[in-house]
């Protein structure tokens, strides 16, 4: 009988621990990934990384991204447009990696890897007056672009750094890959990316309160439309944002791409209650979201807001809510079709 004993528990704890899931392994952060890092401002509003070379070999880019790219870049323009013009290196070719970090005053650090032809910039320079080149004390040449308000220089071949703040550019010029300078020294914003799940393809983070209020309101869409003004439970959900986002420490965005994209957010409160009040938020809105009248109903123009929360995961791990959605091209091809 004891051994019976011994045996169920022995079963009941096995099912308990093969039940519950464990948190996901994040990637190791790539040593040249750091290195870059301590270009950075040490203090950023937010970081973030592409990795455009990785993501342009993946299936999913290759069949739902590289089409619209262009008009992405020009969207985009006062940064990769430009440096397209200038240097032939766009998004879809020679462009290998794009580091961005901003301030609350509008201080940003840029950070380019690829494939830059030089010489087309100086055919540019011969006609446009729009550049102005300075020379550094160490023989750097600084290029800057009226137009955009922005400064730049070539790191060396492969590398280009630039800030629209020439301080900026006078902290970079020094630095080498060993400096410990910039963000690898803020090492509580460290350690938030260090726990980033994916790494590889785009990360994005920040620990700036207001930042993440910012992106929680850009959420759940504000102001709330009408619809959601008529429900009391997405308006009280609306309500309590304002004391919500002061739980959370950070927030980060990241994604790999393969056949699909699994893109992921990843909030770490300050302790475990404050997890578990995120956790089902998230899952309250994603429940309201499910049940609108429109999803609900099955109609043509939702069917595409139906599937894509079927794909989306919300758990927790002790601090840290996961949410994760997965993208595939039936999901992408669905949405272009209810724009036509």
């Amino acid at each position: 009988m004891r051994k019976a004993i011994i045996v169920i528990f022995c079963f009941i704890s096995l099912v308990k621990l093969t039940g519950c899931s464990s948190r996901p392994e994040p990637e190791k952060l790539p040593i040249s990934v750091r290195q870059n890092f301590n270009l950075l401002q040490k203090d950023p509003q937010f970081v973030m990384y592409l990795n455009f070379k990785m993501m342009r070999g993946t299936d999913f880019w290759k069949t739902n991204v590289s089409d619209s790219i262009f008009s992405a870049e020009r969207t985009f323009g006062s940064l990769l447009y430009s440096f397209k013009e200038s240097t032939g290196a766009s998004v879809n070719e020679n462009l290998d990696e794009l580091y961005y970090s901003n301030s609350w005053i509008g201080e940003n650090s840029i950070v380019l890897k690829g494939v830059f032809d030089k010489s087309k910039l100086d055919e540019i320079l011969k006609t446009d007056s729009s550049y102005t080149i300075t020379t550094y004390s160490d023989g750097t040449k600084i290029y800057h672009n009226e137009e955009n308000k922005l400064y730049f220089f070539f790191r060396d071949n492969n590398t280009i750094c630039a800030s629209n703040y020439y301080s900026r550019i006078d902290e970079m010029i020094p630095t080498k890959d060993t400096s410990a300078t910039g963000l690898v020294t803020n090492d509580s914003l460290m350690r938030v990316i260090n726990e980033i799940i994916y790494k590889n393809n785009i990360m994005m983070v920040s620990s700036e309160p207001t930042f993440i209020r910012g992106i929680f309101m850009n959420f759940l869409g504000s102001p709330p439309d009408a619809e959601m003004n008529s429900d009391s439970a997405m308006s009280g959900i609306m309500d309590d944002i304002n004391t919500l986002y002061k739980s959370i420490n950070s927030i980060s965005f990241s994604a790999k791409m393969d056949k699909n994209l699994k893109f992921l957010i990843q909030g770490e409160c300050f302790d475990n209650k404050e997890a578990n009040r995120l956790k089902n938020y998230m899952k309250a809105i994603l429940t309201i979201t499910k049940f609108k009248p429109g999803v609900a109903s099955g109609k043509t123009e939702e069917n595409e807001v139906s599937d894509l929360v079927k794909n989306i995961s919300v758990k927790q791990y002790d601090n840290s809510v996961y949410i994760e959605i997965s993208i595939t091209s039936e999901n992408i091809n669905l949405f272009r079709k209810s724009l036509n």
